[in-house]
């Protein structure tokens, strides 16, 4: 698998504005993290523990569907178009996408589609769809592209459920960690996307959950505490 930190540590992880915000160091941000955590209920817990397994779990109904080897490709397409887009707005986007190019449609077709996230994005589920070889690795270079560090994250955390050193941090968890409740956007570098998730891969380990787990719990609760 990419190692995530092989990549050039001058490229930026997101280029949304920011809001100043003070990035804390790791034990603060890992003391932040496990508060959110333990706000939650055991059935909040019980519930987000669960999400990317049945994400995982709809990339294969997907793959079955459309008759796809394996649901790598499919990981990888819900990944794509999953930027700037809800959940089931990302679910509809895949699946439409899926079956357009399942009637082999063009490029120029598939791009006139009605889909959540922006041009560039489709174009990687395109990528990702032709690929004739398709594996982890190659999946998750389409996906980082320049700023897809977080996007690359969320296909690792989708498609390989045992994967415990990667970790889609998005502006909430980064928010979660450094204890801020605004609004606003934020500006994470390499280096700080680093420590954000070596905080929550320490407070997993300590938890005995999967780290992409305790990012999908915190996830839910920082959203609720926020009336998000």
């Amino acid at each position: 698998m990419l190692s995530l930190w092989e990549l050039n540590a001058t490229q930026i992880i997101t280029k949304l504005k920011t809001n100043n915000m003070k990035h804390l160091q790791e034990k603060s941000q890992r003391r932040n993290i496990e508060k959110v955590y333990n706000l939650c209920t055991d059935s909040e817990k019980g519930e987000s523990l669960n999400w990317y397994k049945e994400t995982n779990t709809f990339a294969t109904h997907l793959s079955e569907l459309f008759n796809l080897n394996s649901n790598v490709k499919v990981c990888g397409i819900i990944s794509a178009l999953s930027p700037a887009v809800n959940w089931e707005r990302n679910k509809v986007d895949a699946h439409n996408f899926l079956a357009l190019a399942d009637a082999n449609s063009s490029e120029e077709t598939i791009l006139r589609g009605k889909f959540g996230t922006y041009k560039n994005n489709v174009l990687k589920a395109v990528e990702i769809y032709n690929l004739k070889s398709p594996t982890a690795k190659k999946i998750g270079e389409i996906l980082f592209g320049k700023t897809g560090l977080k996007t690359m994250s969320f296909f690792y955390n989708i498609y390989d459920l045992n994967n415990e050193e990667i970790v889609t941090i998005d502006r909430h968890a980064v928010k979660v960690a450094n204890n801020v409740y605004k609004g606003g956007g934020v500006s994470v570098s390499k280096n700080q996307y680093k420590l954000t998730e070596k905080a929550y891969i320490k407070v997993a380990k300590k938890l005995n959950i999967k780290p992409y787990q305790l990012q999908a719990v915190v996830w839910v609760k920082y959203r609720q505490l926020r009336n998000l």
